[in-house]
């Protein structure tokens, strides 16, 4: 049996990390595989960036306003023929 994780078992080790999760043998484990790993560095290097990236955005998303709605309705409306109708046909 190895000493160092298996880059299969490294997402989970990679999000316990991000987590704050990681303590004592694992942690070290973790850390020489990362050493070693450039797959798993770019893994966990992509992870950073997704959640920063995430944590741009709003907590609750805004409701659309109704102008962007019937924008969007007419457009639909226009690519499917049916521009200023109001019944299907």
């Amino acid at each position: 049996m190895s000493i160092l994780p298996r880059c299969r078992d490294m997402t989970a080790l990679i999000t316990e990390d991000a987590e704050g999760a990681l303590e004592g043998v694992s942690k070290v484990q973790f850390a020489l595989h990362l050493s070693i790993c450039t797959p798993c560095q770019r893994m966990r290097e992509q992870l950073r960036t997704t959640a920063a990236l995430l944590r741009t955005l709003p907590k609750q998303p805004e409701p659309p306003r109704a102008s962007d709605v019937d924008a969007i309705m007419k457009r639909l409306a226009a690519a499917h023929g049916n521009e200023g109708d109001d019944e299907p046909d």
